[in-house]
């Protein structure tokens, strides 16, 4: 008798890494032409998504993680991005979305929208201790290029380890602060480069 857990590949409310990516390919969406899942999914035949299931693979990041969009809805055509003024709105569904996630401990923005969108209405204020590790978007046009998904597996490398495991040491803590002068974030660069955000109650 085999009593192994089941491994989980979409994690819920237990996530403790979330991979932000921009919006939902057509494959997700039933309905289209060529009729997909209707779900994000690890599992879906696109080529978007057995990019980045490879390169969780190859990174070791294969349970407790949690996929999402900056725009959580399909949009229509592959060309087709979302706007700052989608960004902004939907920033609301993100970051309600994150603080129903006690276990988190890292956001990996996935090319330049997610990362825009993160940077800019996402992480500001989200009032909890996170790292944001930057990475590049798991698309065929991306990865093809040399180089992209050895980086992709080294970012995601990097998220399987609990940073908060980790002391700062002799970091620089920047402050952030708005244009009345109240503090809203203090943060740090680790050894790699990535954003530490710490929790205003440490500040």
């Amino acid at each position: 008798m085999n009593l192994t857990a089941p491994m989980t590949l979409d994690a819920g409310n237990d996530a403790r890494v979330l991979l932000l990516l921009e919006a939902p390919r057509p494959l997700t969406n039933a309905p289209d032409i060529k009729p997909g899942s209707g779900f994000i999914s690890s599992d879906n035949a696109d080529p978007t998504a057995r990019n980045l299931w490879n390169a969780r693979k190859d990174a070791g990041l294969v349970d407790s993680v949690l996929i999402w969009n900056t725009v959580p809805w399909h949009l229509g055509q592959t060309q087709t991005k979302p706007t700052a003024q989608e960004h902004a709105a939907d920033s609301l569904l993100l970051r309600d979305l994150i603080v129903q996630l006690p276990e988190l401990h890292t956001v990996v923005p996935l090319g330049r929208h997610a990362q825009n969108a993160w940077r800019r209405h996402g992480r500001p204020g989200i009032g909890m201790s996170l790292r944001t590790i930057e990475s590049w978007y798991p698309g065929n046009q991306v990865m093809n290029q040399q180089g992209m998904r050895a980086e992709l597996v080294a970012a995601l490398t990097r998220a399987t380890n609990d940073w908060r495991q980790t002391p700062a040491g002799a970091a620089e803590i920047t402050i952030d602060r708005d244009r009345s002068g109240t503090t809203v974030a203090h943060w740090y660069l680790d050894a790699h480069g990535d954003r530490i955000d710490i929790h205003p109650r440490w500040w």
